[in-house]
Formats: C-alpha cells, structure tokens, sequence
C-alpha cells in the first residue's frame, strides 16, 4: 500500500487500516499519530468517511483499530487507562499477582485523577 494504494472492498479497507494502525501501535518510538485524511474529497478518496460523511467502515471497528495499547506507552499509563476505562489488558503489563495497589505512576494513584488537561 506504501501512502498510496487501492482497496476494491470493505473488507480490503479494513484490513488495510488495521496494517497501518497496528504498525504504528506496534513500534516502541511511536507515542501518537494523525489520521489526516477524515473524509474523502474530489481529489483523493480514501477517507475514513465518504464526501457525504457516511462512515465506509463500522465506527466500532474503526474504535477497536484505533484504540489499541502504544508500545511507546509506558506501563503505568497504559494499566490506568485500562483501570479507569473498564479496559481488559491486551497483554501483560506486570507479572503475575503484581497490582497497582499504592502504585504512584507518573498520572498518579490508580483512583486518583491526573493532573493533565483533557481537550
């Protein structure tokens, strides 16, 4: 695909994106990224959105790509994120028995709100 490609169904588009986000979740020096390309235009149609807005993918598929755990994350954050978001671990991020329990990362106290801003 290399930026550029084409996809003939769903399925492929979907698969596709996966590639992409699961590449980019994978590497260790990655902490985010931009998916420019919201909506189709004129010009370039590979849009997670048609020009009309209609979604070409299920907004739950495209939530579950989306959302996967960073390598680049560090632990801690990635064991509050999945406390306070009700999320079960996509793999071991402590050894066996260990919890968070008295844990201060650097977001806090598990229970505890962090001292970042949310937009």
């Amino acid at each position: 695909w290399f930026g550029y490609g084409t996809v003939r169904t769903q399925a492929e588009f979907e698969q596709k994106y996966a590639e992409l986000i699961t590449a980019i979740a994978s590497s260790p020096t990655i902490a985010g990224f931009c998916y420019t390309q919201l909506t189709d235009t004129g010009q370039e149609t590979n849009g997670l959105l048609t020009a009309s807005r209609i979604p070409k993918l299920d907004p739950a598929i495209v939530r579950r790509i989306t959302t996967q755990i960073a390598a680049a994350v560090p632990g801690d954050i990635t064991a509050y994120q999945q406390q306070t978001q009700g999320m079960a671990p996509h793999s071991p991020i402590r050894p066996e028995g260990e919890t968070l329990e008295g844990h201060r990362g650097i977001l806090g106290a598990p229970g505890e709100q962090p001292a970042v801003e949310r937009y």
